[in-house]
């Protein structure tokens, strides 16, 4: 039987997560309850997953949680490494809640492939629209900065990228993480926000003939739900 291929896989190793982005469906569509993936499930998806299958780009920990609130984080990354170790992982993180301690960690022992940094605001009064704290950005940027120091202080070992959305009006924040990050991150993306859960109607108008989404009929970038279930697309 020949090997699925994906060009990456999404884990959903929490759905605990630190922050309350107004534009995330996780409270209004989001029918379980907000829990960690047990160690054991865990282990048994990464293992089918190297075994069976071929992934391109990486296996990203995700979906509704953030990684920083994950308390089996160094666990799973060290099993991976020690079971699964041509598997590429990739984290994203919003990195308020971060700790210098899991940066000290996952670079020495060089645990993952990529950091992926998720800022959505810059300023304080940007912040609180976005996040509903007006200093979560702030004390975000201190863990990126520190990731960003001691990756580089280590030799790069870790590829790093910042994520951000375009809103309505935002346009000043995200010239302000482009002129903060643009040098420091090995790549710099800028995404317009998504219809996801149809919190955003006015970005797709309706069509007449129904569109087939690509992710489904491909499936080949799918994430694996907190109960391990298969979800061909976010």
């Amino acid at each position: 039987e020949l090997k699925k291929k994906f060009k990456y896989v999404g884990i959903e190793t929490t759905t605990i997560c630190n922050t309350d982005c107004f534009c995330c469906p996780r409270k209004n569509a989001y029918e379980l309850s907000w829990k960690t993936m047990c160690v054991d499930l865990f282990e048994k998806i990464i293992m089918d997953i190297y075994e069976n299958h071929d992934v391109e780009r990486s296996v990203r920990f995700g979906g509704m949680g953030d990684p920083s609130c994950d308390k089996h984080l160094i666990k799973r990354l060290k099993f991976v490494k020690k079971n699964a170790p041509e598997l590429k992982i990739s984290l994203s993180s919003n990195m308020e809640v971060w700790k210098p301690e899991l940066t000290k960690i996952i670079i020495s022992e060089v645990l993952i492939s990529s950091m992926r940094f998720s800022i959505l605001a810059y300023t304080p009064k940007a912040s609180n629209r976005i996040y509903g704290d007006n200093l979560l950005t702030e004390k975000a940027r201190h863990q990126i900065d520190y990731f960003l120091s001691a990756n580089a202080i280590a030799g790069h070992p870790i590829w790093t990228e910042v994520y951000t959305l375009m809103f309505q009006g935002q346009k000043g924040e995200v010239e302000k993480i482009k002129n903060r990050y643009w040098e420091s991150v090995d790549e710099f993306e800028i995404w317009q926000p998504h219809g996801w859960s149809n919190r955003y109607p006015e970005l797709r108008s309706k069509q007449k003939n129904r569109i087939k989404c690509k992710s489904v009929t491909e499936m080949d970038q799918p994430m694996i739900g907190i109960q391990g279930d298969f979800i061909p697309c976010s």
